[in-house]
């Protein structure tokens, strides 16, 4: 879901479900990437550095159970840009949970 335009509401963001220790590609295509996530338990989620040359290291979120969190990843940190899985960011939870996805 793309939220473009000021105080117009948009459909609701649908959810999906991840299994512990998935890979979970999430698409970005250059642009900041709002994620809302939900664990059934604590744990940690890791979202895996990018392959661009302004990459930084790996963000890890130390997740609390059936707590929704909210993050603004930067594609210029985390996006792959090259290969099968170009313009994503691969997410590898610890736990199952699930993930909705809002562009801004």
């Amino acid at each position: 879901m793309n939220v473009t335009i000021p105080n117009k509401a948009s459909d609701a963001v649908a959810a999906s479900a991840f299994a512990a220790s998935d890979n979970v590609y999430i698409p970005c295509d250059k642009k900041h990437t709002k994620v809302i996530i939900t664990p059934t338990a604590a744990g940690n989620i890791v979202f895996k550095a990018g392959d661009s040359f302004i990459a930084t290291n790996d963000l890890t979120i130390a997740a609390t159970a059936s707590k929704d969190f909210a993050i603004d990843l930067d594609s210029s940190s985390f996006e792959i840009t090259q290969g099968t899985n170009k313009g994503n960011i691969l997410m590898i939870p610890a736990v199952a949970g699930s993930i909705r996805v809002v562009r801004g």
